[in-house]
């Protein structure tokens, strides 16, 4: 059953970039509870991690698609949903990753 309308947001990054770098920063509008989930795309092992609101390494092989959740986050004000590089890309490495989250009604 639906609870209320996605958010989604779509990010890349291209050739050499630093680690730490942001590829998609979902804005989230309100405060509350809310179910994350998603895909991201690195071409080395690895490669990306989420850093807000939550610490986790978003595992997956190289030149792979990992999904990831749903994870249920209690956000306390409006913030960001952040997936950040974890592996810098190389000369031949790119990243992308998809952020949807839905609030929850309690």
């Amino acid at each position: 059953m639906r609870e209320n309308t996605n958010l989604s947001v779509y990010g890349t990054q291209g050739n050499n970039i630093a680690a730490n770098t942001t590829v998609a920063s979902l804005a989230v509008p309100a405060a509350g509870r809310y179910k994350v989930w998603g895909m991201a795309r690195h071409t080395l092992a690895d490669g990306l991690k989420i850093t807000s609101p939550i610490a986790m390494i978003i595992c997956s092989g190289p030149n792979d698609t990992a999904m990831f959740g749903p994870i249920v986050v209690d956000m306390a004000a409006p913030g960001n949903i952040v997936i950040q590089l974890n592996t810098a890309t190389g000369a031949a490495d790119t990243a992308a990753a998809n952020i949807y989250a839905e609030l929850l009604n309690q």
